[in-house]
């Protein structure tokens, strides 16, 4: 990397453990390889606007306390006087840290475009969201705002699929410079499924955007023509106990078990056959092309750009969350073994694409 572009400031968007905030995990990884960083992190909970964190690996980690925008004119003004004292506080205890970049973790990230902006360093910032009919994330009545945020950032813009570059770049005709480099998956490798009878899942976080609802009414009629199967629901949320209600109403709860959040997702597809993910809206699925890394047989939603790197029926099967009846078929076939023959294909084609080696590689290309 470049002398000048050794020091930067990492700001993410979530503290969580979703696929976006696996990614920037790896960037504080490679980025942290190559110089040093320091690492800031979202809290809301803070009584003061910053608090540092105890180090590890020699990245330097604070937290602030800012929300992210995007949601309605009202909100970002709201949410806009909220953050300022952060954004005013972060530039006074770093303004003698000579940083050479600024890395912002996903579009609704305005706090980190405010601190690039104000701190006058080059800015990258890592697009996650891939709209649609069904999720917009930036309301378009902010696309000016947005685009004089990324105009005034000088922002060069990294995507996660071709399909998100063009989209974004129609729709805010101020991005001028991008870069388009695939997620990496994480280092998991390929193992039988030590489960009894035939067993579904699901990972990711409970809420409307990713369609469990239609998934347990799904597997309620697959549990009706079958009698060993189950369903592994990994991930909480604002739908969790809703989705419990759901699961006793299909006549299915004895069948559905929720494990709640995950640290080891190795050890959740050592339980499962296949992997579903019914989403209204996705980008580019981490845990989708993790299923593949280990062999699961994987039916995905097709409001996602997974298609741009495997092929429905050779690596993966889509189906769109609006025809239960395909996902119902799927998930048929899947217990008979119809499917099965995707899956040593799709594991290399997943190896192959999503190699941290890779990621790190192009990511240096861009930020060195």
């Amino acid at each position: 990397m470049k002398q000048d572009k050794k020091k930067g400031l990492l700001i993410s968007h979530s503290s969580g453990a979703a696929g976006a905030e696996v990614v920037f995990e790896e960037v504080v990884k490679s980025l942290g390889a190559a110089g040093a960083v320091t690492v800031m992190y979202p809290n809301s909970a803070l009584l003061f606007p910053l608090k540092r964190m105890p180090s590890e690996d020699g990245v330097e980690k604070i937290c602030g306390f800012y929300k992210l925008f995007g949601n309605s004119v009202l909100r970002v003004v709201v949410k806009f006087i909220a953050t300022f004292p952060t954004i005013l506080y972060v530039l006074l205890q770093l303004r003698w840290k000579e940083f050479g970049y600024v890395y912002v973790n996903s579009s609704l990230n305005w706090f980190g475009l405010f601190v690039a902006i104000l701190k006058k360093k080059k800015c990258y910032l890592h697009f996650h969201e891939l709209p649609n009919d069904s999720e917009t994330y930036i309301d378009k009545k902010l696309d000016w705002l947005f685009s004089v945020l990324i105009s005034l950032s000088k922002a060069h813009c990294i995507f996660i699929s071709r399909e998100m570059e063009c989209y974004w770049r129609d729709r805010i005709p101020a991005i001028q410079s991008s870069t388009v480099i695939y997620n990496p998956a994480k280092n998991l490798y390929s193992q039988q499924c030590n489960s009894d009878g035939y067993v579904y899942g699901f990972a990711g976080t409970l809420y409307e955007r990713k369609n469990v609802a239609l998934l347990i009414r799904c597997f309620s009629a697959v549990a009706k023509k079958y009698s060993n199967v189950s369903l592994v629901i990994a991930g909480s949320g604002p739908q969790l106990d809703e989705l419990k209600l759901l699961a006793e109403q299909c006549g299915v709860s004895h069948l559905v078990e929720f494990i709640g959040a995950v640290n080891n997702i190795q050890c959740f597809f050592e339980r499962i056959h296949c992997f579903i993910l019914p989403s209204l809206a996705e980008a580019m699925p981490l845990v989708a092309v993790e299923a593949m890394i280990v062999g699961r047989v994987s039916i995905v939603t097709d409001r996602c750009s997974l298609n741009e790197i495997f092929d429905d029926g050779k690596h993966c099967f889509y189906f769109s969350p609006g025809d239960p009846g395909a996902l119902i078929d799927l998930m048929s076939k899947a217990y008979e073994g119809v499917l099965d023959y995707v899956s040593e294909e799709a594991k290399n084609r997943a190896s192959a694409t999503s190699s941290n080696i890779v990621f790190r590689e192009k990511l240096y290309e861009v930020v060195g």
